[in-house]
């Protein structure tokens, strides 16, 4: 595909440079807080409405997404309208319905376009994301002097994010929606490039490493159903270069102290304050808590009314206890066959090829998604509103591919046409 930056070689390359620029400016507003999660109405009514008022053919939705996602959201509303706490859990329940709808308007209204002219998309959000980065990663350096050597509590105060871990599901994102950029026909655009190794470096600052280690993961996959060793070495090298200039780089600057923060932090002597021996905690007490409400749990957001919880902890840091917790054993049952049935659905379409690239994107995507879930079985992704709607923007993305990949014959032809 075209530079999305290039706004002289066609209109097509500047409907692309459109793309970007909305991209760029909506997840901007996001990422800077601007928009919140609460005002994510404000981003997909008009895409809603985009949809009903410029509709020049007939979409047809398959009838089993409207099933299984209408089941999931009873049980979310059941869950919260049950929970001790109902107004809190009713909260944290739109927080899942506005994603959601998000993805569901992106697709709706974008459709071909968001497979069309995904590089211009995505690298405008991975831009959205690098703006935000400079200013946090400033304060979080900045901050680490005054910490006193006091290696285990690296968390200054921080403008966008609550914690630098949150960063990194923000980087983490950024970097799989860079990446996708430069696999997708992007090699030789040194844009892209400089846009997935700011990512990269943003991701390594930070020191997430259930981030870093779901982004190598991410490649690990891609390389393996590629098939393809030169990419697999290529990234393979790009990725250890950038490793060792971050670490180059953290052991001159004031952030030496983050090295020592990672090396303590994964000291099971450290109780607690050691990443191993706190997720270790979280999951017994999400565990033992979970039979406490069998069948809707404790409601959206209810981890913290589990009797023990630490302060510093507002979800198990694990999708599936996460399931339990909020939604109880039934519920949690119900969502996860309703995610898998529908997880199936993106994974295993039906139907005959009609592009190759299509298919080449669709192949990434699904990459991204087992990256995301497999690093969601150990932090927090499916809480946090900010790697919550990057993969509502990625699955969304992949149900529009698989849609003109393998579609029926008369969408083949709008496709194509």
């Amino acid at each position: 595909m075209d530079n999305p930056l290039n706004l002289t070689a066609s209109k097509y390359t500047s409907k692309g440079a459109i793309y970007f620029a909305l991209s760029l400016l909506i997840f901007g507003l996001i990422s800077f807080g601007e928009i919140s999660i609460a005002q994510l109405p404000l981003v997909y009514i008009p895409l809603l409405c985009l949809f009903l008022f410029n509709r020049t053919t007939k979409l047809t939705i398959d009838p089993d997404w409207l099933v299984y996602a209408g089941l999931a959201a009873a049980v979310v509303f059941i869950a919260a309208i049950s929970a001790k706490y109902p107004d809190h859990a009713m909260m944290e329940a739109a927080k899942y319905r506005d994603v959601a709808l998000l993805g569901f308007s992106l697709y709706l209204s974008l459709r071909h376009d968001l497979v069309e002219w995904s590089n211009a998309i995505f690298a405008g959000i991975a831009c959205a994301f690098l703006a935000v980065a400079v200013v946090t990663l400033w304060e979080f350096l900045s901050a680490i002097p005054d910490l006193q050597g006091d290696h285990t509590h690296i968390n200054p105060d921080l403008s966008y994010y609550g914690h630098i871990r949150h960063f990194s599901y923000h980087a983490f994102a950024a970097s799989l929606l860079a990446s996708i950029c430069v696999f997708q026909g992007n090699q030789k655009n040194v844009f892209a490039w400089l846009v997935l190794a700011g990512c990269l470096i943003a991701l390594l600052v930070s020191g997430g490493r259930g981030a870093i280690a779901g982004y190598g993961l991410f490649l690990l996959i891609y390389g393996v159903v590629r098939l393809d060793r030169r990419v697999l070495l290529r990234f393979a090298l790009i990725a250890i270069a950038l490793v060792v200039g971050a670490v180059v780089l953290l052991a001159l600057s004031p952030a030496s102290a983050l090295v020592e923060s990672l090396l303590a932090r994964s000291d099971l002597s450290q109780g607690l304050d050691s990443v191993f021996s706190g997720r270790i905690y979280l999951w017994t007490l999400s565990w033992n808590a979970s039979f406490e409400y069998p069948l809707f749990g404790y409601g959206p957001g209810g981890f913290q009314q589990i009797p023990g919880t630490p302060t510093y902890a507002s979800q198990p840091h694990s999708f599936p206890l996460q399931l339990v917790i909020e939604f109880g054993w039934l519920g949690g049952a119900v969502i996860a066959l309703c995610l898998i049935r529908l997880l199936l659905k993106v994974f295993m379409p039906r139907g005959g090829s009609i592009d190759a690239a299509d298919v080449e994107l669709a192949l990434v995507l699904k990459c991204a998604v087992i990256a995301y879930l497999v690093f969601s079985l150990v932090d927090g992704l499916f809480y946090h509103p900010i790697p919550l709607i990057h993969f509502a923007v990625i699955f969304a993305a992949l149900t529009a591919c698989n849609r003109r990949c393998y579609a029926p014959e008369s969408d083949a032809m709008e496709a194509t046409g």
